[in-house]
């Protein structure tokens, strides 16, 4: 694996998403750990801190918790290319909440990665029966597609990266972040 001190990152902001269970918070971290020109932001540790739930939420706790997210985000004065650990569809006892389009706008994504996994892995690290596989095969697939729909509104560069390839994880990090100078 790539691993160094960057200094030249800019202001870049990297959203990754995939299931829960793709190991994309293990991944992160690990990468961090590596490569001191990053910050990392845990959508769910925001939130914690700002003493909103994060589980078993209805479609109005979701819609509460984007607007504390969106405040939170908006008030940030981010130093680093900064990668972003959340969702943006999120499953919960009404459907599938899509985070709107309109949230994303105006913040500066320079690039989202979506990290896929085998959706038996997933099964096998939530405890779940293979009867649930398509079912989560199903919710990926979800996912993603809502993915592509936010790099598309953005502009911006979008990459789908098996979680089993820590390495291409990150060279398409250390790649987008880096934001090329106007000169």
């Amino acid at each position: 694996m790539v691993s160094r001190s960057v200094k030249n990152f800019g202001k870049a902001m990297i959203f990754v998403s995939g299931p829960s269970g793709t190991g994309k918070t293990t991944a992160l971290q690990r990468f961090i750990e590596r490569n001191s020109g990053f910050t990392l932001l845990r959508a769910s540790s925001i939130l914690k801190v700002c003493g909103r739930p994060t589980h078993n939420l209805t479609f109005e706790e979701l819609d509460e918790n984007q607007v504390v997210l969106r405040k939170w985000l908006n008030r940030g004065s981010f130093g680093s290319a900064t990668i972003w650990d959340g969702h943006t569809v999120i499953p919960c006892s009404e459907g599938l909440f899509y985070l709107p389009l309109k949230f994303f706008a105006g913040l500066p994504i320079h690039a989202l990665i979506f990290l896929q996994t085998d959706p038996s892995v997933l099964a096998t690290r939530a405890g779940l029966n293979d009867s649930c596989t398509a079912q989560l095969a199903e919710l990926q697939d979800i996912e993603l597609v809502h993915m592509r729909e936010v790099a598309e509104s953005l502009k911006c560069q979008f990459a789908i990266i098996p979680s089993s390839n820590p390495i291409l994880l990150e060279e398409a990090l250390l790649q987008y972040g880096i934001i090329p100078s106007s000169n």
